[in-house]
């Protein structure tokens, strides 16, 4: 089941209803050619556009916190074919600057969206493609194409780099549709970035995000156990573990019976967590399940349950709001 990018709303986890990761994100070294790649997309922008500026002093180690986030989101909202280097540029800015509690959750928020966009800025224009007179427009416009395609996977590649360092637990779900999304040019680059981000966000869940992940993400996390990664499959049965539900019990079971060995004892150790999150939930419903029984009329008396109807009348309690005779 993929996600598909609708704004405003994230498919799978809505960020604000999983609770966010603890503590700041630390700035760390960038290597050097990756401090290049930044400067060099920079550079193709304004001399004077805050963004600009704001890579710049990242890449060179000049600023490792940042006082506000503005020119970053800023270029999320950007629209058109050509702003997807700006967006990756934001996208590696976030990723790697120092951040606030606060800046981290609305930095993974919309770095998300952007990872979940799968748009394209060409809709309805090849309906006349097969007119011979407009043929040298559609081919100008494929040539066009391919380099925003281009561009925008480069983009969402970043994002998804960007949200293993920044390891906020909302973003698994469109994590994992990147890892199943069918193959096309340059989407290899995206997906190895996917696969590195995977196992970091995991890495930040703890039991204590039980009950939030929808039951969107669950049902993928489920889905990745049958994933050829063994490294997937090991990250999804961490998640599950720390917070998964009952709805696990029964893919956790066929990776036991027909899992790779090391997958199996995996598998072992997470089962018996989710049968007994599968009991509570079990519980919790049957607790909870509307009164289907016949109302008393106010004078009848209560009898103990599990007792007679012989029981001595004398000892059996009335209602409280009954009427005193």
């Amino acid at each position: 089941m993929e996600h598909q990018f609708i704004q405003p709303e994230v498919t799978s986890d809505a960020l604000l209803n999983v609770p966010a990761p603890p503590g700041p994100v630390t700035y760390t070294t960038i290597p050097p050619e990756e401090a290049a790649w930044a400067l060099g997309l920079a550079r193709k922008l304004k001399r004077r556009d805050p963004l600009r500026r704001m890579a710049e002093e990242i890449a060179n180690g000049d600023r490792r916190t940042l006082d506000t986030i503005e020119p970053a989101i800023s270029a999320f909202n950007m629209r058109g074919v050509s702003k997807w280097r700006e967006k990756a540029l934001a996208a590696w800015g976030l990723g790697r600057a120092g951040l606030t509690p606060i800046q981290r959750r609305v930095a993974g928020e919309q770095i998300t969206y952007l990872l979940a966009d799968r748009s394209s800025g060409f809709g309805g224009m090849w309906c006349a493609a097969g007119c011979p007179l407009t043929w040298p427009l559609a081919i100008i416009m494929a040539i066009v194409s391919s380099v925003t395609n281009s561009w925008q996977c480069n983009a969402r590649r970043a994002a998804a780099e960007a949200l293993g360092r920044l390891r906020d637990p909302g973003c698994l779900g469109p994590l994992i549709s990147v890892l199943y999304e069918p193959g096309s040019a340059g989407l290899g680059g995206l997906r190895n970035a996917a696969r590195a981000a995977f196992p970091a966000v995991v890495s930040a869940l703890t039991p204590d995000y039980y009950g939030y992940l929808s039951g969107m993400t669950i049902h993928d996390l489920c889905k990745t156990l049958n994933h050829p990664d063994e490294l997937i499959v090991e990250s999804a049965l961490d998640a599950l573990g720390k917070a998964g539900t009952g709805q696990a019990v029964l893919p956790v079971q066929n990776v036991v019976a027909r899992g790779s060995k090391h997958m199996k004892e995996k598998a072992r150790a997470v089962l018996p967590i989710l049968l007994q999150r599968r009991t509570r939930e079990q519980a919790s419903q049957m607790l909870l399940r509307p009164f289907t029984g016949s109302v008393s009329e106010p004078g009848t008396l209560l009898r103990p349950a599990g007792g007679t109807h012989e029981a001595d009348v004398r000892r059996l309690l009335r209602p409280t709001d009954a009427e005193e005779s």
